[in-house]
């Protein structure tokens, strides 16, 4: 059905222009928020991909980024077993052939009910549930529970605990939904750098703690009218160097708080076995497909990540068209430069490394992308490759175990992106994006207020999110609750926790499979 001009005259008339406009902000929000959402599909497929025990059953429910140079590995086995019609029998064979009955007895492969019953929120999508709890219960009101009257710099909650307190009347939930969905991201970093070994108590105590308290006090102090660092000051008051931090859509407030608990947390938990040592080698994940699909569904969340940032279209609209060819610009710089200089590293087109640049890309963009150039961009993402590729080699040297490079990804580039404002953002942009026409960045005024702000956000959300996350972390691994058994992380934590493989398929039983295919066609 399309409406004529008149019809439209019409409805406009009987609903009125803010109606409208009110209308397509909200839904501008829900959709973005939902696009940002889909994320947690992305960082499920891509942390399962470069997973090397194949716990995707456990990795399912959270998600997560970056691969530590993940390989084809064993994903050409199910491709083998499927190359000729002929072997349907041998493949059906594989799939049941082992009855329950006939498992193993060895008690690293044993899953009894018991032992289950001490995980009862492994089921699918458990843990986002915990992330919803926590930021309804106390998170929103940490950000932006504040009184008209005059809020707390440094926190919020006011107001607005579970959502109540006159939150309906002041804001829309539409709000809250889109808020929610950047939580959910921050706490999802975590998850991928302790992949294969952390225990699901540890990963409900965290992200409770990341979403319930540490990231909203983050929120506060950059994205809310109160917050001490705030580019966002209400009428009649005046920002901190009269432009505060400039952090549009969450380098610092989401990725530099996630990574940062992400690279605290895999130092304290410790390595995968056989990850260093005298003996040991990179663990490489076992589904490249995966990683690829991962990745661009991620780029795909980006465009609400980044463009509904703005928090409005009508009036909004051209800032957030900007915003979405900034992103995509960033993201394919910081994957072409990566992927070339992982080979003149290593003299292999590393498709791994080139997702973990695209992703690299995306992240030093998040801060900027309203207020840079399209050139700058190009040069955000290039430069974000070299930084978070330095962050990769740092943890490596340093014996950290990111399962999944989160920390370089997030951290590294988060930090690296949290400063470029400071040096490209143009005049003009400013202006269109913060209403601020007395501030810009250093490469266009030689005026360094800005990087001052963001210098002192950098080593501010690095000392809190340290502060509040090491003597958590620190606290579960004393009590023996933050690491499974060593039992359980050798036998894989599929098997050990969840009843299974994912794919409902012993590898070294496909492993048999492909060698008797292999045995008929040599035939």
């Amino acid at each position: 059905m399309v409406l004529t001009d008149d019809e439209l005259a019409q409805i406009t008339a009987l609903i009125g222009d803010d109606a409208v406009a009110s209308g397509a902000d909200v839904h501008w929000l829900l959709y973005c928020g939902v696009l940002v959402f889909l994320m947690q599909a992305g960082f499920a497929m891509l942390c399962a991909g470069c997973a090397a025990r194949v716990p995707h059953v456990r990795i399912a429910p959270r998600g997560r980024p970056a691969c530590e140079r993940p390989a084809l590995a064993r994903a050409r086995t199910v491709e083998v077993a499927t190359r000729r019609s002929s072997s349907a029998a041998i493949e059906a064979r594989a799939v049941g052939a082992r009855a329950p009955d006939e498992r193993e007895t060895d008690p690293a492969q044993v899953h009894p009910r018991e032992e289950r019953a001490e995980y009862p929120a492994e089921e699918p999508h458990g843990r986002v549930r915990r992330r919803d709890a926590w930021f309804w219960a106390t998170g929103y009101a940490f950000a932006y529970g504040s009184d008209s009257s005059g809020g707390n710099w440094f926190i919020g909650g006011n107001k607005y605990f579970f959502l109540s307190n006159g939150y309906e009347g002041d804001s829309g939930f539409h709000d809250w939904f889109f808020q929610f969905a950047f939580a959910a991201t921050a706490a999802t970093i975590v998850s991928g750098a302790v992949a294969e070994r952390c225990s699901m108590g540890a990963y409900a105590g965290y992200s409770a703690v990341l979403t319930g308290f540490v990231y909203p006090v983050v929120v506060h102090w950059i994205w809310s009218g109160d917050g001490f660092l705030t580019a966002f000051v209400p009428e009649g008051k005046t920002a901190w160097l009269k432009v505060g931090v400039v952090d549009f859509a969450g380098c610092g407030v989401v990725h530099m708080v996630g990574g940062a608990a992400a690279g605290i947390g895999a130092a304290i938990l410790g390595p995968r076995l056989g990850r260093f040592g005298p003996n040991a080698k990179p663990i490489n994940g076992h589904s490249m497909p995966l990683v690829v699909l991962g990745t661009f569904l991620l780029w795909v969340g980006w465009y609400g990540f980044n463009p509904g940032s703005t928090l409005c279209i009508v009036g909004c609209d051209a800032v957030a068209a900007k915003v979405a060819v900034t992103t995509t610009l960033a993201a394919a710089a910081g994957g072409l430069t990566n992927l070339f200089l992982h080979y003149a590293l290593s003299h292999v087109y590393d498709v791994g490394e080139m997702c973990n640049g695209v992703l690299a890309g995306l992240v030093s963009i998040t801060s900027a992308c309203a207020v840079v150039e399209p050139w700058a961009a190009v040069v955000i993402g290039f430069v974000g490759a070299f930084v978070y590729t330095g962050g990769s080699f740092l943890l490596v040297k340093l014996e950290i175990d990111d399962a999944v490079n989160a920390t370089p990804v997030h951290y590294f580039a988060g930090a690296w992106g949290l400063l470029a404002p400071a040096l490209f953002a143009r005049p003009y942009n400013m202006r269109a994006a913060y209403g601020n026409a007395d501030r810009a960045g250093l490469f266009y005024t030689g005026d360094g207020s800005m990087l001052a702000c963001q210098v002192v956000a950098l080593l501010l959300i690095t000392a809190w999110v340290a502060a509040t996350m090491t003597p958590f972390f620190l606290l579960m691994n004393a009590l023996g609750i933050f690491r499974v058994s060593r039992e359980f992380e050798e036998a894989g934590l599929d098997e050990s926790k969840h009843g299974g493989s994912a794919y409902g398929i012993e590898f070294k039983d496909l492993k048999e499979v492909e060698m008797q295919i292999k045995t008929e066609l040599d035939a």
